[in-house]
């Protein structure tokens, strides 16, 4: 996977208008033509967050939040399945379905100008749903999404079903509590914040396991985090400085101190991300990934 995809996705929970670069850059991988993340309660009564590119207008977004994406066919469907299961509009709304459902004639074909739609749900937690829908414009030779050409995407949901947790876990004590540094501790990924030159001001509990285990590729050196491996000193301190300076994100791997290696995802946050108020300058998120843990994704309904 490209590391710039893998930045742009843990990039967004903490600075949600970057979801608009992330699920663009998915949507390439398969040739859609627009892209929609949305957060619904339980009921599908409310939509709580939408960040789209490609299609539709701000009047297709109040049109879908009051009324047709309460009704729509392909959301309904997907809730029944089981989360990061991909599911293609024709499996549910075939052309007599579509030539009579007000959502489609009244809706998404007219205003919104789409006729093909895959869809997954990546998140659910505490009643709230987070679904990705890509689309493709109602045009003339205009080919519906396949189970096979949604290959590509194989890997990357399984990136996106752990961003778009860490996207609901901080929508929900955000909207309740505030965000707080006890907000990270909860996530079940290991993150830490660090500044321009590598010191920490940050950690939650796996974070910190990571950087204080018997395992971990790094050691500290007057408060700042170097890297074991000499190989590697170079460009980890290259990679944050940029961070800060160039908001530029990376992927890196890392050798660790049990000869195995550990993907770190450098992302560059800036004083407006919540977490860094008490902070006020650019500082940089690490996200710890091992490699040889198949991503999961959690497939409760």
């Amino acid at each position: 996977m490209a590391p710039d995809l893998l930045e742009a996705i843990y990039a967004a929970p903490l600075e949600p208008d970057r979801w608009t670069d992330a699920i663009q850059r998915v949507s390439r991988l398969v040739g859609a033509d627009g892209a929609d993340l949305a957060i619904w309660d339980g009921t599908g009564s409310q939509l709580t967050f939408l960040r789209r590119f490609g299609m539709g207008s701000p009047e297709c977004e109040r049109l879908f939040a009051q009324h047709y994406g309460k009704i729509d066919p392909r959301r309904q469907r997907a809730m029944t399945l089981p989360i990061g299961e991909w599911l293609v509009c024709q499996q549910v709304c075939d052309d007599r379905f579509v030539a009579s459902s007000e959502f489609y004639q009244d809706f998404l074909i007219p205003k919104v100008g789409c006729r093909y739609v895959a869809g997954v749900r990546l998140a659910a937690e505490d009643g709230l749903h987070a679904m990705l829908s890509l689309s493709r414009r109602d045009e003339p030779g205009a080919a519906p999404f396949s189970e096979e050409s949604l290959a590509p995407l194989r890997e990357v949901t399984a990136h996106l079903s752990r961003a778009a947790h860490l996207q609901l876990r901080l929508s929900r004590l955000e909207a309740h509590l505030g965000i707080r540094g006890a907000t990270l501790d909860q996530l079940s990924m290991a993150v830490a914040i660090v500044d321009r030159d590598a010191a920490v001001r940050y950690a939650n509990l796996r974070g910190a396991a990571v950087l204080e285990g018997p395992g971990s590729p790094f050691e500290t050196r007057g408060g700042r985090l170097v890297c074991r491996s000499a190989r590697e000193v170079g460009r980890f301190a290259t990679t944050v400085a940029a961070a800060v300076d160039r908001r530029v994100g990376d992927a890196l791997r890392l050798e660790t101190g049990n000869g195995a290696a550990l993907h770190c995802v450098v992302v560059p946050l800036s004083p407006r991300a919540a977490p860094l108020e008490s902070y006020q300058r650019p500082m940089v998120l690490l996200v710890f990934i091992d490699p040889a843990a198949r991503p999961s994704v959690d497939r409760k309904a």
